[in-house]
């Protein structure tokens, strides 16, 4: 069976995410598939453009907050500076992406914010749950994903409909299993009663100094790389 690893938020560790990919060794009918937020931060956005272009029709993605944010900036035109490339909360990239930025762009233009792909392999057998989704943010209890906006699903959401407004993740009980990444306070699996696993967090704040986080999907097996010192 071919396997689909889905990375957590990358932020321009373009070491770690070749580490990643030597640990992991695509074979021609696998895929890399990434939650967002690829560039922003780290040391190294134009390593990380390099090595997902490398991978070609085996890489896709969703875009997180700071793509949302850098294509609606520029809808329409070209970055001339670095203030152009900022991304959520003037979140900065590193200056050597000024020579590529409008390849840059080119390659987060018209990304989706959510994917839908059907279930398979061992891990799945005898769960409720038939498809999986992958979206940087959120989706939310007793709401198609779908009917989500943009701007809602790259966000860490909140039931603000229940007691304490718990986080989507500690509601969530299907009909879909979730990846997501966006928050490294929601990082790992998330279980019901059961021990069914019903999302899992992949933002491991590999930037800030922890670890860049890929899990298989068809077995949910994980693999961390330390950051590089």
């Amino acid at each position: 069976m071919a396997s689909t690893w889905v990375v957590g938020d990358i932020h321009g560790c373009a070491v770690e995410l070749r580490q990643l990919l030597n640990e992991i060794h695509l074979q021609p009918d696998d895929m890399l598939l990434s939650v967002g937020d690829l560039f922003h931060r780290g040391p190294d956005p134009v390593g990380v453009l390099r090595t997902l272009q490398d991978l070609g029709e085996q890489f896709d993605m969703v875009n997180g907050n700071h793509e949302m944010v850098l294509s609606q900036r520029l809808a329409g035109r070209s970055a001339t500076c670095l203030e152009d490339l900022c991304g959520d909360r003037e979140a900065l990239m590193d200056e050597s992406v000024l020579p590529v930025a409008d390849e840059l762009l080119a390659f987060i233009a018209e990304r989706d914010y959510l994917q839908r792909r059907p279930l398979a392999g061992p891990a799945w057998i005898g769960h409720p749950a038939t498809d999986w989704l992958m979206v940087h943010g959120c989706v939310m209890p007793g709401r198609p994903a779908e009917e989500l906006a943009p701007h809602q699903l790259v966000r860490k959401g909140r039931c603000k409909n229940l007691p304490g407004r718990p986080l989507w993740f500690q509601r969530w009980q299907g009909p879909e299993f979730v990846v997501f990444g966006h928050a490294q306070s929601a990082a790992g699996p998330h279980v019901d009663a059961q021990g069914r696993a019903w999302s899992y967090g992949l933002d491991s704040g590999c930037v800030y100094g922890n670890y860049l986080t890929a899990l298989r999907i068809e077995d949910l097996v994980v693999i961390r790389i330390p950051a590089a010192s």
